[in-house]
């Protein structure tokens, strides 16, 4: 499965999420197996907005789960701040229909 997560620099929630989410040794270990897709949206220029509306998603931060068909897995999209517990369980919903 992949992971895109869309970040930007000016992002205050992104940089929580940084710290609380991606540097928990638990989300770290079960990230093993998935490709993380990070989408800069910091310049908000034409590439940005294009990927943004690719997606449908409003801006940062938001984590779009992939299956490995790439299709966009069930309920399991993330927008705003999260938990670490909120990201594994969302993770987990994409590990299961890779099944």
């Amino acid at each position: 499965p992949s992971l895109v997560y869309f970040t930007a620099d000016w992002c205050l929630s992104c940089d929580v999420i940084e710290r609380r989410v991606f540097d928990d040794p638990g989300v770290r270990a079960e990230l093993a197996g998935v490709r993380l897709i990070k989408a800069d949206v910091t310049a908000n220029d034409a590439a940005a907005q294009a990927m943004l509306r690719r997606f449908a998603a409003a801006g940062p931060p938001t984590m779009v789960f992939l299956d490995r068909r790439a299709a966009e897995a069930g309920d399991a999209r993330q927008v705003g701040e999260l938990s670490a517990r909120d990201f594994l369980e969302s993770l987990a919903a994409v590990q299961e229909t890779r099944s």
